[in-house]
């Protein structure tokens, strides 16, 4: 019987294709380690405890569509989260954002 390691790599783009996310959206961008990112990170259901690379923290809809339009130029790995709902405890993500 062989063993196998599996390891996961970030998909986050890099830091001038995430300053220019941060540049569409009203609301802000919050990256792993920064201080507010404890904050909003955690979901509804506490037995899910994943790590985002990058939350977008929409304000409204024109943030969601320029937050969709940059993760489909960019491509990482994505989960969505709504404040406030049971939806936001069914989709977190580690890594990505």
């Amino acid at each position: 019987m062989s063993v196998q390691q599996v390891t996961t790599t970030s998909t986050l783009p890099k830091d001038a294709a995430i300053a220019a996310l941060a540049a569409r959206l009203r609301g802000p961008v919050l990256r792993r380690g920064e201080e507010s990112y404890a904050a909003v990170r955690p979901v509804y259901n506490a037995m899910i405890d994943k790590y985002p690379d990058l939350i977008a923290r929409c304000v409204d809809t024109a943030d969601v569509i320029s937050a969709v339009t940059w993760a489909r130029e960019h491509r990482p790995t994505v989960a969505i989260g709504v404040a406030a709902t049971m939806a936001r405890a069914l989709a977190p993500a580690t890594g990505g954002w």
